[in-house]
């Protein structure tokens, strides 16, 4: 499993066309959602606090608070979150890096 990780984060990180945080953000996500995919499904929201929980460092190191908003938002045009959620999540993220 751990070769096919590094195998997508690397088809990532090739792309021209994508913005370096988005990278990042992708990255985290495919690292999460292969071993979290049931814990995301029974729960959209719950699932995304979970991921931020477990990569908020990474994120607020790598990527940033605009690249996880931009992120939250493809969730909301997937119909995963609506945007009380989105706002939520931020409020939490923000919580945990200390942007406040």
């Amino acid at each position: 499993m751990s070769w096919f990780v590094i195998d997508k984060e690397e088809e990532i990180f090739e792309l021209d066309d994508v913005r370096d945080e988005d990278k990042v953000m992708m990255a985290l996500w495919g690292r999460w959602i292969l071993l979290n995919r049931n814990k995301f499904v029974r729960d959209y929201y719950r699932g995304t606090i979970a991921f931020v929980d477990e990569y908020w460092e990474m994120i607020k190191l790598a990527a940033g608070w605009s690249a996880l908003r931009v992120w939250l938002l493809m969730f909301v045009v997937n119909r995963f979150l609506d945007g009380a959620q989105v706002a939520r999540v931020l409020k939490h993220y923000e919580k945990l890096a200390g942007v406040v």
